[in-house]
């Protein structure tokens, strides 16, 4: 669930649970600094990876590609 997750992610102080300004009953899930890092690590990660599969491809193949999942982003 949600909430499980959330705990876990707070017991490795990814995230923290902050009060709604004004709401009582809603929480304001955020990164901790050593959340942000980390979230900053993941994604540089991905991008690296990313770029190397990306690279193998002719730019005809990457040209299809990038249109196949336009396409398929706009029928979400």
């Amino acid at each position: 669930t949600m909430t499980a997750t959330l705990d876990a992610l707070e017991r490795k102080s990814v995230v923290g649970r902050f009060p709604h300004e004004k709401d009582r009953r809603r929480k304001v899930i955020r990164f901790t600094p050593e959340g942000k890092i980390m979230a900053e690590k993941l994604v540089n990660d991905l991008h690296e990876w990313e770029m190397k599969a990306l690279s193998s491809l002719k730019e005809t193949e990457l040209a299809r590609a990038f249109k196949t999942v336009k396409l398929f982003c706009t029928e979400l």
